[in-house]
């Protein structure tokens, strides 16, 4: 019986210390963002700027291989348009993947 008293405890205080550390991290997160505070803009401008890059590169980039396509190989269907939409599509997940990642750390 005193041995799973025991067995429990120490359960308990690794569960407690899992508990402690998280919330010191996070603590430590929130401290190191107000004392950076004062960038915030300047970080602000600088993400809105990578995620245009993020989505608009794909974007042309579907632009121009659907131009190319539609020099190369005549139909009725407009590889322009195709490769705009799926090159817009790629560059937003893109930007979703990248941003979720970002926030997570």
């Amino acid at each position: 019986m005193n041995n799973n008293q025991d067995n429990s405890s120490e359960k308990l205080d690794k569960k407690e210390q899992e508990f402690q550390s998280t919330v010191k991290k996070k603590a430590t997160r929130k401290l190191k963002a107000k004392l950076e505070e004062k960038n915030a803009l300047w970080y602000g401008l600088g993400m809105s700027g990578i995620v245009g890059l993020l989505v608009i590169i794909p974007t042309l980039m579907g632009l121009y291989l659907g131009i190319f396509l539609d020099k190369k190989i005549p139909t009725s269907y407009s590889f322009t348009l195709m490769g705009l939409l799926l090159g817009l599509m790629f560059g937003c997940l893109n930007a979703w993947i990248w941003i979720t990642r970002k926030t997570q750390d």
